[in-house]
């Protein structure tokens, strides 16, 4: 099995993308399935 390579761009895309089609009411909901923490998301 290879490696996915995604750029940043293709990354904070995928990020909005899940946002949207799953209605989270913040992005700190999401955070942890992208491994952002949170007080770097900005909500």
């Amino acid at each position: 099995m290879t490696w996915k390579n995604v750029n940043p761009m293709e990354q904070r895309i995928l990020f909005i993308a899940d946002y949207l089609k799953h209605n989270y009411s913040v992005f700190s909901e999401l955070c942890p399935s992208f491994n952002i923490e949170h007080h770097k998301s900005g909500k």
